[in-house]
């Protein structure tokens, strides 16, 4: 992953795997955590506002036809 690792639902040594892997390779982690937050850096008030009226508006359009 580039942002952070997916376990598999409801499988609790699978997480634990991917916990692990994390502490094995903290070069790996700090890479993570560097790519997490430049990805949510992205996302800011102005652009989900932006979304939301988007998404109002297409949904008012479809109710009016």
């Amino acid at each position: 992953g580039v942002t952070g690792l997916l376990a598999q639902s409801r499988d609790a040594w699978d997480t634990a795997d991917k916990i692990e892997s994390l502490f094995r390779d903290p070069g790996l982690l700090v890479e993570m955590q560097k790519n997490a937050v430049q990805h949510a850096q992205k996302f800011t008030i102005e652009e989900g506002a932006a979304r939301f009226i988007k998404l109002y508006h297409s949904m008012a359009d479809s109710f009016a036809n």
